[in-house]
C-alpha cells in the first residue's frame, strides 16, 4: 500500500519535480514444510554460484550441475523450524529538484517450533543527487519511480539537445540483523557509494563501490570479516 503526500511538477525547462511517498506492506506465512530460512548477500550479485552435492548453493539458491563464479550469502540463519511467520515493511521516498531521499525498514516475526519468538530486521537509507540537474521522475498511476530521461543526452533521443547525459551520484547504507535468542544469522552493514551515467533514456552505466562488514566468521575466516566489492555495468533496455 503506497500514497503520494504531496506532488508538485513546475512544468519548466529544467523539469524539476518535488513529491513525497509513503508505504506499507504486511504479508503472513504458513510454510507448508514447516521450515523458513533467511539469508542475503552484500549488495552485488555475480552469477551463479553451483555446488557439490549435497552442500549449500550461494547466492541463486538453486543447485547448478557445475561449479560457477557467484556471490554466497555472508549472513544465513539456516533452516529454522517454523509454525507461521509475519512480515512488517515502511517506506518513504522524498524527492526536491535533482535530490533523492530513499527508505525503507522491514522486521520479520517468526514463531519457532519448540523455540522462543524471533525477530529479524534490517534497513537501508539512500541520497542521490543529479549533478546535470535532471529530477528523478514519478510515476503516479504504479506509485512507483520511473525512467530516467536525461535534460541533454550523450545518445542522440528524438529531438533532445545532445550533451553530457545525466550525471548522478549516489550514496546507501542498509543493515540486516539475524541475530536472535537461538539464531545466530550473522549481522551484516553495508556502505554503498556509487556514480551513474545515464546517456539517454534507454543507457546507463553504473559504478559502485560497497564496504561490506561482517560481524561472525566467514568460510573459516574469523571474524568479525570484511570485504570490498568494486562492481562496473553497462545496461541498455527497451
Amino acid at each position: 500500500l503506497t500514497h503520494l503526500l504531496y506532488f508538485n511538477d513546475y512544468k519548466d525547462a529544467s523539469k524539476r519535480l518535488e513529491y513525497l511517498h509513503i508505504g506499507g506492506a504486511y504479508w503472513f506465512g504458513d510454510p507448508g514444510k514447516d521450515l523458513t530460512r533467511f539469508a542475503t548477500i552484500p549488495e552485488a550479485f555475480v552469477g551463479e554460484f553451483g555446488v557439490p552435492a549435497g552442500t549449500v548453493p550461494g547466492s541463486s539458491r538453486v543447485n547448478i550441475p557445475t561449479i560457477a563464479i557467484g556471490t554466497p550469502p555472508f549472513v544465513d540463519t539456516g533452516l529454522i523450524a517454523t509454525n507461521t511467520f509475519t512480515h512488517i515493511a515502511g517506506e518513504l521516498l522524498w524527492a526536491h529538484g535533482p535530490i533523492t531521499w530513499q527508505n525503507e525498514i522491514q522486521m520479520a516475526n517468526v514463531a519457532q517450533v519448540g523455540g522462543p519468538q524471533l525477530q529479524f530486521w534490517g534497513f537501508y537509507s539512500e541520497w542521490m543527487l543529479f549533478l546535470t540537474g535532471e529530477s528523478r521522475p514519478y510515476n503516479r498511476k504504479l506509485g512507483a519511480l520511473d525512467r530516467i530521461t536525461p535534460l541533454r543526452p550523450f545518445i542522440r533521443q528524438a529531438d533532445c539537445e545532445m550533451g553530457p547525459g545525466a550525471w548522478e551520484m549516489a550514496l546507501r547504507v542498509s543493515h540486516l540483523d539475524l541475530d536472535d535468542n537461538n539464531v545466530a544469522g550473522g549481522r551484516l552493514t553495508d556502505l554503498t557509494a556509487g556514480v551513474n551515467w545515464y546517456l539517454n533514456g534507454y543507457t546507463k552505466v553504473q559504478f559502485n563501490y560497497i564496504r561490506a562488514m561482517l560481524n561472525r566468521n566467514f568460510n573459516g575466516v574469523n571474524g568479525p570479516t570484511d570485504a570490498d566489492i568494486y562492481g562496473v555495468r553497462m545496461q541498455v533496455d527497451f
